[in-house]
């Protein structure tokens, strides 16, 4: 019962994620994006969660991979569009940070197709080309906030603040 409440808020969460992306379109800045993305994928979370505290084993997995799919989801798939957006907002002149968050974007369901793939019994190379490929991107993500924190034209407070920083 308690996963209810998690799962309502992300209906509600996907909602405006979808909302957004139909509204705009293509039209919107990178960033903005993958933070609607994020929010559509929170609900694949919440799903899993759900499917989680139910006892729900769809496809006949596991209940350890129920688990650490919502919980992929939740890290994956909402935080690290999220901070590929962030990332994508403060140095979007990169070529680094947009295809780093393409990567991102494209690779969580990639990974989630993967391991249903071979759930199904069609072997492990899609799930092993999508979870590298996911790392990858994560990975430059990271570097890519790191950078932004190691830039020396930037006060220390901005710097420890990285891209959460607003815009004046």
């Amino acid at each position: 019962l308690l996963a209810l409440p998690w799962f309502g808020v992300t209906v509600l969460m996907a909602g405006i994620g979808i909302a957004r992306l139909r509204r705009d379109r293509l039209r919107r800045d990178f960033d903005g994006i993958c933070r609607d993305v994020a929010l559509v994928y929170s609900f694949i979370g919440g799903v899993w969660v759900l499917a989680d505290r139910s006892g729900v084993r769809p496809l006949g997995f596991a209940p350890a991979i129920v688990t650490l799919t919502a919980v992929h989801f939740h890290y994956a798939g909402l935080l690290l569009p999220v901070f590929a957006g962030l990332v994508q907002r403060e140095v979007f002149f990169w070529r680094m940070a947009s295809r780093a968050a393409i990567g991102v974007i494209l690779g969580v369901p990639a990974v989630a197709v993967g391991i249903t793939f071979n759930q199904l019994g069609w072997g492990t190379s899609v799930e092993a080309a999508a979870g590298c490929g996911l790392a990858l991107a994560g990975m430059a993500v990271a570097i890519l906030h790191v950078r932004i924190g190691l830039d020396a034209r930037r006060t220390w407070l901005t710097r420890s603040a990285g891209p959460f920083r607003t815009r004046a």
